[in-house]
């Protein structure tokens, strides 16, 4: 049994969502005052929410890249693990008939050019798994590519 931090009620831990970070694992609020609060004006207005958050980043970058640092060298293993992670995925994702001469051309065609090489369909995702090859390669601007991330690819199914 778990009280929600905003209703107040006592109610089985199968009423809350999962949340790792926490300590018993689970979200302070119910499953009823979350979904309640995720329809709040940050969801219903997504320009508003984008310029908020913005606007925020201006106003703390020093105390923004003071608590990045700090992650930074206070995790240092878990984000060597997440960075060997991703190169072991990417080398799995090369097949041997990918044209890698090709591949080459194309990360020196987004540096001379100041955009990042985006896998159209994603390398890992929980749908596909797509391909490092050249035709699974598109160049993209650093903020479409974050925006886009690995939810989203052409032909994605409903």
């Amino acid at each position: 049994m778990k009280t929600c931090s905003l209703c107040g009620v006592l109610q089985p831990k199968s009423e809350f969502y999962r949340h790792k970070p926490a300590k018993d694992g689970l979200k302070s609020n119910c499953k009823k005052c979350h979904d309640r609060t995720a329809n709040s004006w940050r969801a219903k207005d997504v320009q508003r929410s984008r310029k908020w958050h913005a606007e925020y980043r201006i106003a703390n970058k020093a105390t923004l890249a003071a608590q990045t640092k700090k992650y930074a060298v206070e995790n240092k293993a878990r984000r060597k693990e997440l960075k060997m992670r991703r190169r072991a995925a990417h080398a799995r994702a090369v097949p041997s008939w990918a044209d890698r001469q090709k591949i080459a051309e194309i990360y020196a065609a987004a540096r001379s050019s100041g955009l990042t090489v985006d896998h159209i369909v994603p390398l890992n995702s929980p749908i596909v798994c797509g391909l490092h090859v050249e035709h699974n390669l598109q160049l993209l601007s650093r903020s479409e590519n974050a925006s886009k991330r690995n939810w989203w690819w052409p032909d994605m199914p409903g």
